[in-house]
Protein backbone atom coordinates (compact mmCIF):
# COMPACT_ATOMS: atom_id res chain seq x y z
CA UNK A 1 0.00 0.00 0.00
CA UNK A 2 2.91 2.57 0.90
CA UNK A 3 4.42 2.30 -2.37
CA UNK A 4 1.21 2.41 -4.19
CA UNK A 5 0.39 6.16 -2.25
CA UNK A 6 4.47 6.88 -3.40
CA UNK A 7 3.53 5.95 -6.75
CA UNK A 8 0.43 7.53 -7.14
CA UNK A 9 1.80 11.01 -5.71
CA UNK A 10 4.54 10.71 -7.99
CA UNK A 11 2.28 10.20 -11.04
CA UNK A 12 0.43 13.28 -10.30
CA UNK A 13 3.22 15.29 -10.35
CA UNK A 14 4.25 14.05 -13.81
CA UNK A 15 0.87 14.72 -14.79
CA UNK A 16 0.99 18.72 -13.70
CA UNK A 17 4.62 19.07 -14.87
CA UNK A 18 3.07 18.31 -18.18
CA UNK A 19 0.79 20.68 -18.64
CA UNK A 20 1.93 24.27 -19.97
CA UNK A 21 0.55 27.45 -22.32
CA UNK A 22 -0.72 27.04 -25.88
CA UNK A 23 2.60 26.26 -28.64
CA UNK A 24 1.15 29.65 -30.21
CA UNK A 25 1.04 33.00 -29.08
CA UNK A 26 -0.75 36.04 -31.39
CA UNK A 27 2.04 38.98 -31.25
CA UNK A 28 0.27 41.24 -33.94
CA UNK A 29 -2.54 42.08 -36.10
CA UNK A 30 -3.67 44.41 -38.56
CA UNK A 31 -7.27 44.58 -39.72
CA UNK A 32 -8.47 47.39 -41.86
CA UNK A 33 -11.43 47.89 -44.75
CA UNK A 34 -11.81 50.82 -46.86
CA UNK A 35 -13.47 52.56 -49.77
CA UNK A 36 -13.50 55.87 -51.65
CA UNK A 37 -15.17 57.56 -54.59
CA UNK A 38 -14.78 60.48 -56.52
CA UNK A 39 -16.78 62.59 -58.47
CA UNK A 40 -15.18 64.27 -61.17
CA UNK A 41 -16.16 66.72 -63.53
CA UNK A 42 -14.34 68.73 -66.63
CA UNK A 43 -15.22 71.34 -68.98
CA UNK A 44 -13.80 72.43 -72.24
CA UNK A 45 -13.71 76.04 -74.26
CA UNK A 46 -12.48 74.36 -77.19
CA UNK A 47 -13.17 71.12 -78.97
CA UNK A 48 -11.60 68.75 -76.52
CA UNK A 49 -7.70 67.65 -77.63
CA UNK A 50 -7.95 66.05 -74.52
CA UNK A 51 -5.40 68.68 -72.58
CA UNK A 52 -6.50 69.34 -69.05
CA UNK A 53 -10.18 70.78 -68.50
CA UNK A 54 -10.50 74.79 -68.67
CA UNK A 55 -12.78 74.17 -65.32
CA UNK A 56 -12.75 70.92 -63.51
CA UNK A 57 -14.34 69.64 -60.35
CA UNK A 58 -13.57 66.71 -57.61
CA UNK A 59 -15.25 66.00 -54.54
CA UNK A 60 -14.73 62.66 -52.57
CA UNK A 61 -16.09 59.87 -50.02
CA UNK A 62 -14.56 58.11 -48.03
CA UNK A 63 -15.13 54.96 -45.13
CA UNK A 64 -12.76 53.49 -43.14
CA UNK A 65 -12.31 50.64 -39.90
CA UNK A 66 -10.12 49.29 -38.33
CA UNK A 67 -9.68 46.44 -35.45
CA UNK A 68 -7.86 47.99 -32.35
CA UNK A 69 -7.37 44.59 -30.91
CA UNK A 70 -6.98 40.58 -31.16
CA UNK A 71 -10.70 40.56 -30.50
CA UNK A 72 -13.49 39.66 -32.98
CA UNK A 73 -13.51 42.12 -35.78
CA UNK A 74 -16.93 42.69 -38.62
CA UNK A 75 -16.75 45.57 -40.28
CA UNK A 76 -18.57 46.83 -42.98
CA UNK A 77 -17.69 50.37 -45.26
CA UNK A 78 -19.57 52.03 -48.47
CA UNK A 79 -18.76 54.98 -50.03
CA UNK A 80 -20.45 56.92 -53.11
CA UNK A 81 -19.11 59.83 -55.61
CA UNK A 82 -21.37 62.79 -55.04
CA UNK A 83 -22.92 65.20 -57.88
CA UNK A 84 -20.33 67.42 -58.91
CA UNK A 85 -22.14 69.11 -61.70
CA UNK A 86 -25.45 68.25 -63.80
CA UNK A 87 -26.09 64.23 -63.56
CA UNK A 88 -26.36 62.49 -60.93
CA UNK A 89 -23.35 59.85 -60.14
CA UNK A 90 -23.99 56.59 -58.91
CA UNK A 91 -20.69 55.08 -58.61
CA UNK A 92 -19.60 53.58 -55.43
CA UNK A 93 -17.94 51.06 -53.35
CA UNK A 94 -18.00 48.61 -50.32
CA UNK A 95 -15.52 46.36 -48.39
CA UNK A 96 -16.36 44.02 -45.37
CA UNK A 97 -14.41 42.17 -43.06
CA UNK A 98 -15.46 39.43 -40.56
CA UNK A 99 -12.38 37.81 -38.86
CA UNK A 100 -11.39 35.93 -35.62
CA UNK A 101 -8.28 35.13 -34.12
CA UNK A 102 -7.26 32.43 -31.42
CA UNK A 103 -4.40 30.76 -30.48
CA UNK A 104 -6.74 27.39 -31.83
CA UNK A 105 -7.58 28.95 -35.09
CA UNK A 106 -7.30 32.33 -37.23
CA UNK A 107 -10.34 32.97 -39.80
CA UNK A 108 -10.83 35.76 -41.88
CA UNK A 109 -13.71 36.37 -44.80
CA UNK A 110 -13.72 39.82 -46.98
CA UNK A 111 -15.22 41.55 -50.27
CA UNK A 112 -14.73 44.27 -52.03
CA UNK A 113 -16.66 45.65 -54.99
CA UNK A 114 -16.47 48.83 -56.84
CA UNK A 115 -19.14 50.71 -59.70
CA UNK A 116 -18.63 53.64 -61.87
CA UNK A 117 -20.75 56.02 -63.97
CA UNK A 118 -20.08 58.49 -66.94
CA UNK A 119 -21.91 61.18 -68.88
CA UNK A 120 -20.70 64.00 -71.42
CA UNK A 121 -22.54 66.82 -71.38
CA UNK A 122 -23.40 68.55 -74.58
CA UNK A 123 -26.80 69.86 -75.71
CA UNK A 124 -29.43 70.58 -73.24
CA UNK A 125 -27.43 69.99 -70.01
CA UNK A 126 -24.25 71.69 -71.54
CA UNK A 127 -26.82 74.71 -71.94
CA UNK A 128 -27.98 74.38 -68.17
CA UNK A 129 -24.01 74.63 -67.03
CA UNK A 130 -22.95 77.57 -69.34
CA UNK A 131 -26.11 79.07 -67.70
CA UNK A 132 -25.26 78.87 -64.07
CA UNK A 133 -21.67 79.35 -64.87
CA UNK A 134 -19.64 82.64 -66.20
CA UNK A 135 -17.75 82.80 -69.06
CA UNK A 136 -16.46 81.59 -71.14
CA UNK A 137 -18.76 79.72 -72.82
CA UNK A 138 -18.22 75.71 -72.73
CA UNK A 139 -18.41 73.64 -75.38
CA UNK A 140 -17.77 70.37 -74.51
CA UNK A 141 -17.50 68.51 -70.86
CA UNK A 142 -17.83 64.96 -69.26
CA UNK A 143 -18.86 63.96 -65.74
CA UNK A 144 -17.44 60.84 -64.95
CA UNK A 145 -16.59 58.97 -61.32
CA UNK A 146 -13.66 56.33 -59.98
CA UNK A 147 -13.97 53.90 -56.89
CA UNK A 148 -11.84 51.85 -54.82
CA UNK A 149 -11.87 49.40 -51.97
CA UNK A 150 -9.29 47.88 -50.17
CA UNK A 151 -9.01 45.17 -47.39
CA UNK A 152 -6.37 44.16 -45.49
CA UNK A 153 -5.92 40.99 -42.75
CA UNK A 154 -2.78 40.42 -41.11
CA UNK A 155 -1.81 38.25 -38.13
CA UNK A 156 1.62 37.65 -36.28
CA UNK A 157 1.99 35.21 -34.45
CA UNK A 158 5.47 33.17 -32.75
CA UNK A 159 5.63 29.41 -32.92
CA UNK A 160 7.54 28.02 -29.69
CA UNK A 161 7.22 24.04 -30.13
CA UNK A 162 6.36 22.20 -34.03
CA UNK A 163 3.14 22.68 -34.15
CA UNK A 164 0.86 20.72 -37.02
CA UNK A 165 -1.45 23.15 -38.99
CA UNK A 166 -3.87 23.41 -42.03
CA UNK A 167 -4.47 26.13 -44.13
CA UNK A 168 -7.42 26.52 -46.24
CA UNK A 169 -8.36 29.40 -48.21
CA UNK A 170 -10.40 30.81 -51.52
CA UNK A 171 -10.09 33.81 -53.88
CA UNK A 172 -12.36 35.43 -56.15
CA UNK A 173 -12.71 38.54 -58.82
CA UNK A 174 -15.18 39.38 -61.20
CA UNK A 175 -15.14 42.37 -63.63
CA UNK A 176 -17.43 44.11 -67.04
CA UNK A 177 -16.37 43.79 -70.34
CA UNK A 178 -13.04 46.18 -71.01
CA UNK A 179 -11.74 47.99 -73.87
CA UNK A 180 -7.95 48.32 -72.87
CA UNK A 181 -7.08 49.95 -76.34
CA UNK A 182 -8.44 53.25 -75.85
CA UNK A 183 -7.80 53.69 -71.91
CA UNK A 184 -5.11 51.22 -70.89
CA UNK A 185 -5.61 48.74 -68.11
CA UNK A 186 -4.87 50.46 -65.15
CA UNK A 187 -8.07 51.83 -64.20
CA UNK A 188 -9.80 48.41 -63.64
CA UNK A 189 -7.59 46.31 -61.65
CA UNK A 190 -9.87 43.78 -59.07
CA UNK A 191 -6.74 41.66 -57.42
CA UNK A 192 -6.43 38.92 -54.13
CA UNK A 193 -3.61 37.52 -52.55
CA UNK A 194 -3.07 34.65 -49.09
CA UNK A 195 0.28 34.29 -47.97
CA UNK A 196 1.63 32.23 -44.80
CA UNK A 197 5.75 33.37 -44.28
CA UNK A 198 8.21 33.09 -42.02
CA UNK A 199 10.13 35.94 -40.27
CA UNK A 200 12.52 35.50 -43.16
CA UNK A 201 10.03 36.55 -45.57
CA UNK A 202 10.17 32.86 -46.92
CA UNK A 203 6.64 31.81 -48.09
CA UNK A 204 4.93 28.50 -46.32
CA UNK A 205 1.73 28.73 -48.42
CA UNK A 206 0.57 31.17 -51.02
CA UNK A 207 -1.84 32.11 -54.01
CA UNK A 208 -2.70 35.25 -55.54
CA UNK A 209 -5.29 36.04 -58.78
CA UNK A 210 -5.93 38.91 -60.68
CA UNK A 211 -9.25 39.54 -62.56
CA UNK A 212 -7.45 39.50 -65.96
CA UNK A 213 -6.69 35.95 -65.66
CA UNK A 214 -10.24 35.10 -66.89
CA UNK A 215 -10.72 37.79 -69.47
CA UNK A 216 -10.38 36.94 -73.29
CA UNK A 217 -9.44 39.08 -76.24
CA UNK A 218 -13.12 39.61 -78.78
CA UNK A 219 -10.77 41.52 -81.22
CA UNK A 220 -10.09 45.42 -81.35
CA UNK A 221 -8.31 45.44 -78.26
CA UNK A 222 -11.48 44.74 -76.03
CA UNK A 223 -11.82 41.68 -73.64
CA UNK A 224 -14.97 40.26 -71.95
CA UNK A 225 -14.11 39.08 -68.10
CA UNK A 226 -15.96 36.54 -66.47
CA UNK A 227 -15.90 35.66 -62.69
CA UNK A 228 -12.75 33.45 -61.84
CA UNK A 229 -11.71 31.93 -58.83
CA UNK A 230 -8.59 30.27 -56.97
CA UNK A 231 -8.43 27.80 -53.94
CA UNK A 232 -5.41 27.07 -51.54
CA UNK A 233 -4.84 24.37 -49.44
CA UNK A 234 -1.51 23.07 -47.66
CA UNK A 235 -0.94 21.39 -44.41
CA UNK A 236 2.43 20.18 -42.72
CA UNK A 237 4.23 21.16 -39.76
CA UNK A 238 5.28 24.49 -37.92
CA UNK A 239 8.78 24.77 -37.20
CA UNK A 240 9.43 27.04 -33.74
CA UNK A 241 9.60 30.54 -35.06
CA UNK A 242 7.39 33.66 -35.80
CA UNK A 243 5.20 33.68 -38.55
CA UNK A 244 2.94 35.86 -40.42
CA UNK A 245 -0.91 35.15 -41.83
CA UNK A 246 -1.81 37.73 -44.59
CA UNK A 247 -4.59 38.48 -47.05
CA UNK A 248 -5.87 40.67 -49.35
CA UNK A 249 -8.73 41.80 -51.56
CA UNK A 250 -8.78 45.26 -53.60
CA UNK A 251 -10.60 46.92 -56.68
CA UNK A 252 -10.30 50.28 -58.47
CA UNK A 253 -12.14 51.26 -61.20
CA UNK A 254 -12.77 54.93 -63.05
CA UNK A 255 -15.31 55.14 -65.89
CA UNK A 256 -14.18 56.73 -68.90
CA UNK A 257 -15.71 58.88 -72.24
CA UNK A 258 -14.02 58.82 -75.31
CA UNK A 259 -14.80 60.81 -78.66
CA UNK A 260 -14.43 58.47 -82.12
CA UNK A 261 -16.59 58.52 -84.42
CA UNK A 262 -19.38 59.15 -82.20
CA UNK A 263 -19.73 60.17 -78.14
CA UNK A 264 -19.67 57.86 -76.05
CA UNK A 265 -18.78 56.50 -72.26
CA UNK A 266 -17.78 53.18 -70.59
CA UNK A 267 -18.87 52.18 -67.03
CA UNK A 268 -16.81 49.77 -65.53
CA UNK A 269 -17.21 47.53 -62.16
CA UNK A 270 -15.81 44.68 -60.57
CA UNK A 271 -15.20 42.83 -57.19
CA UNK A 272 -12.77 40.60 -55.02
CA UNK A 273 -12.79 38.72 -52.38
CA UNK A 274 -11.44 36.25 -50.08
CA UNK A 275 -11.60 33.25 -46.94
CA UNK A 276 -9.23 31.92 -44.92
CA UNK A 277 -8.78 29.61 -42.08
CA UNK A 278 -5.53 28.29 -40.70
CA UNK A 279 -5.51 25.80 -37.66
CA UNK A 280 -3.53 24.71 -34.75
CA UNK A 281 -2.83 20.91 -33.44
CA UNK A 282 -1.44 20.80 -29.96
CA UNK A 283 2.03 19.31 -30.36
CA UNK A 284 2.85 15.71 -28.23
CA UNK A 285 2.98 16.72 -24.65
CA UNK A 286 7.08 16.12 -23.88
CA UNK A 287 7.65 14.59 -20.04
CA UNK A 288 9.12 16.76 -18.13
CA UNK A 289 10.65 16.90 -14.75
CA UNK A 290 8.01 18.40 -11.77
CA UNK A 291 8.12 21.44 -10.61
CA UNK A 292 9.98 22.01 -7.36
CA UNK A 293 6.81 23.11 -5.35
CA UNK A 294 5.15 20.44 -6.31
CA UNK A 295 7.81 17.70 -5.80
CA UNK A 296 8.56 18.98 -2.45
CA UNK A 297 4.32 18.97 -2.57
CA UNK A 298 4.27 14.93 -3.00
CA UNK A 299 6.82 14.66 -0.53
CA UNK A 300 5.15 15.98 2.21
CA UNK A 301 2.06 14.18 1.52
CA UNK A 302 3.81 11.20 1.39
CA UNK A 303 5.13 11.35 4.69
CA UNK A 304 1.77 12.33 6.13
CA UNK A 305 0.41 9.10 4.34
CA UNK A 306 3.11 6.64 5.53
CA UNK A 307 2.31 8.57 9.34
CA UNK A 308 -0.95 7.42 8.78
CA UNK A 309 -0.45 4.04 8.23
CA UNK A 310 1.63 3.37 11.25
CA UNK A 311 -0.76 4.77 13.31
CA UNK A 312 -3.49 2.21 11.75
CA UNK A 313 -1.06 -0.24 11.83
CA UNK A 314 0.00 0.19 15.71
Amino acid sequence: MRRHLAASLAFAATSVAQTSDAAVQLTGQTRSVHTESTGNAGLWVEPTTWLPPTLSFQQTDSDDASASDFGLFDAAVASAAPDVLIFPLTGSGAATQTSSLSTAAITASASTDTSTDSYWLIGPPLDLVNQQLAPPTYIVGVENDTSVADVHFSVQFDVSAPTPYTLTGSLGTSAVGINYTLFGTGWSQATGSIELRNALGESVAEVAIDQYEFCTPLGGGEVICVPGSRPLSAQGVLAPGSYVLEARASNSAAALCAALHVLFCFDVSNSADFEVELTFESPPAVPGPAPVWLGALALALAATGLRSLRRFHA
